[in-house]
């Protein structure tokens, strides 16, 4: 008993290391609103759109504003095909959102969390959002992997129980007893195990894993796996071939459900998961069969050499079969077998490639055995028979710990959505309150942009028509530049023109002027142009102001700060530093301020040192963003903006 259960470890490792690998789970494909979007009014809902079906059951989308509070968002749901939908509240105050997105593929239960911000009249850029994690995936736990060795092994003893030994041992099982109670063991075994590292991951409970999309192939596969090692443990207390048959046509029966809840079954047609069926019969078969052998090879006798010659024709067909759906479902999980030029260039395809090796190591030994060592056996030299079997278990054994690694490594990279367009916007309104502005300059940067504006009606966003639209350019941060204009055309329901209008980087207004009919209405507008990379640290003191520095890359800093941060009366300071650490003398400085409700305003800006500005600003309760803007003594512009929350509201 001892022996068959050291043999079934040794099998296992070959049985999980050949069959096929996890693809990519439920990657996300795109979203609406992309990562990084810039939106002027909230989105209806918030759509994912992923690589594989999202269990709705188990996947929840979660939504946290700029400091961390939860957002009240509706239940996530199937739109159709691989799309999650969460409706998101119509009315919310502007600022930076945070998604934090955690699914469970439909496909095979695989666990895959992200998270992506958009802004609604807010840069995302410009705002301390909660840190974004990449998107991750749980690697297989121990427990996740002992259960896949485990059922794999018991797969293949009771595959080729069937196969070898009522075929090409004529029923005379070897250790017959305590192989097949061992391989019916670790089949229940290996599902109790596999099934619940699942619950734990996604972190439900098994009834309720039970009751979902992605969990309902696991409760087929515990019915039939129970019934499977029920047949099994019937036929080790027998001694023909019957009991055999019945017990391999479970185990087929197992390994087809474990296939339905595996990535084949995601494929439009059946044919990925018949080809998969048909690998893992196949290496059960020849791996299975190696188990019995080398058992049947430690009793020689005059049958032993017909026995082994048999052996040898089976796997002559099971071993090939094996390898060429095994390559075929990795070339299908890499899409291509153009994988193979690009082999090294993750982690997936390096451990893969060095399995491949592996195998064919296994199939050296095997033809090593057909050709030379079952002719010495029927010469009377039966040793060389039993160290090259040997030797197949040893290799088989050592790929063991490649196979742990590879079933957490997805076939290919994550996708990446694309970000989105970046931006800046503004709304404002009237003196009067009769029309509200949206106004959208894309890219936002200093030179070409396209100005889109929405005419609303202030407080219900309904559209409003108009005659004629045109937006007048100022520069705040440099004197001198003159004035320009641009006359837009009105684009599905919008104000639409481009121009290079903001040809500075810095702080400009914008005074939109909106006929209708005989009346003419001014709105005037500020935006700051979209600050170039920069690496932001925040430093924090009891007692002190909270510091934002912003380092550009050519290594010279902005170091603002609002004092005292509290209701009522403030002020805004930027420093500009050298990258040697010294102040850096400033010409001009622009403070813009962007309130909670109310449109932005441009601050006076008083001179406080040779590169120190500050400005005073009365503060109310809420989110407040700042946008400076300075020049140095050569002429060099540079920008920041930093937000604070003001009384403990957001």
């Amino acid at each position: 008993m001892r022996r068959a259960l050291v043999v079934l470890v040794f099998v296992c490792g070959a049985v999980m290391t050949l069959a096929p690998p996890a693809g990519a789970h439920a990657a996300l494909l795109s979203s609406d609103p992309p990562d990084g979007a810039l939106l002027v009014a909230p989105p209806a809902a918030i759509t994912l759109t992923f690589t594989e079906p999202p269990d709705p059951e188990l996947s929840t989308v979660q939504v946290l504003d700029q400091t961390g509070k939860e957002v009240v968002v509706g239940a996530a749901a199937r739109a159709q095909g691989n799309v999650l939908r969460t409706p998101f509240p119509e009315s919310l105050p502007d600022g930076v959102y945070t998604v934090s997105w955690h699914v469970v593929s439909e496909v095979d239960g695989h666990v895959t969390a992200s998270a992506f911000a958009f802004g609604v009249g807010v840069d995302p850029a410009s705002v301390p959002v909660p840190d974004i994690p990449e998107t991750t995936t749980p690697g297989p736990t121990p427990a996740a992997i002992g259960g896949r060795v485990l059922l794999y092994a018991g797969i293949a003893i009771l595959v080729a129980a069937a196969v070898v030994g009522g075929l090409a041992f004529g029923g005379r099982m070897p250790a017959r007893r305590p192989l097949l109670l061992a391989a019916s063991g670790s089949l229940v075994a290996g599902i109790a195990l596999l099934v619940t590292a699942q619950a734990s991951t996604v972190g439900v409970g098994l009834m309720e894993l039970f009751g979902s999309r992605a969990g309902r192939p696991n409760a087929w596969l515990a019915g039939v796996g129970v019934a499977t090692a029920a047949a099994g443990v019937e036929a080790a207390q027998g001694s023909g071939r019957r009991g055999l048959f019945v017990a391999g046509v479970g185990a087929a029966a197992a390994a087809l459900v474990r296939s339905i809840g595996g990535h084949a079954a995601a494929a439009p047609t059946p044919f990925p998961l018949v080809v998969q069926w048909i690998h893992v019969l196949a290496i059960s078969t020849w791996i299975g069969g190696l188990v019995l052998l080398a058992l049947r090879a430690r009793r020689t006798d005059e049958r032993l050499a017909a026995d082994a010659r048999r052996f040898s024709r089976i796997v002559v067909l099971a071993a090939p079969l094996a390898v060429v759906t095994g390559v075929l479902r990795a070339t299908t999980e890499l899409e291509g077998i153009g994988w193979l030029l690009r082999a090294f260039d993750t982690s997936y395809g390096t451990t893969l490639a060095i399995k491949l090796t592996a195998v064919a190591g296994l199939l050296a030994l095997g033809a090593l055995n057909r050709y030379r060592n079952i002719g010495m056996l029927e010469a009377g030299r039966p040793t060389p028979l039993r160290r090259a079997v040997l030797g197949e278990v040893i290799v088989a054994a050592g790929v063991l710990g490649l196979t742990g690694t590879l079933t957490g490594l997805p076939p290919r990279p994550e996708p990446t959505q694309a970000p989105a367009e970046t931006a800046i916007v503004a709304r404002a309104t009237d003196f009067a309150s009769t029309v509200e502005i949206r106004l959208r300059a894309s890219p936002g940067r200093p030179g070409p942009n396209r100005f889109s504006v929405r005419l609303v009606e202030p407080g219900s966003g309904t559209p409003l028509m108009a005659d004629a639209v045109s937006l007048r350019f100022e520069p705040l941060a440099l004197a001198g530049v003159p004035a320009s204009s641009l006359d837009l055309a009105p684009v599905d329901g919008a104000w639409t023109g481009q121009g290079s209008n903001l040809s500075l980087a810095g702080t400009w207004e914008i005074r939109a002027t909106v006929l209708r009919g005989a009346e003419s209405v001014e709105v005037p507008l500020v935006v700051t142009t979209a600050a170039p990379p920069a690496t932001i640290t925040t430093a924090e003191a009891p007692g002190q102001p909270t510091l934002t520095t912003a380092t550009l890359p050519d290594g010279v800093s902005l170091q603002t700060y609002l004092d005292p941060s509290d209701p009522g009366t403030n002020q805004v300071h930027v420093t500009a530093f050298d990258p040697a650490g010294g102040e850096l003398p400033l010409d001009t400085a622009t403070f813009v301020a962007f309130p909670p409700v109310t449109p932005p305003a441009a601050l006076a800006a008083e001179r406080f040192g040779e590169g120190h500005f500050v400005a005073t600003v009365e503060l109310v309760p809420g989110r407040w963003r700042f946008a400076l803007t300075a020049t140095t003594r050569d002429g060099q512009l540079l920008q920041t903006s930093f937000s604070r929350t003001i009384g403990g509201s957001s």
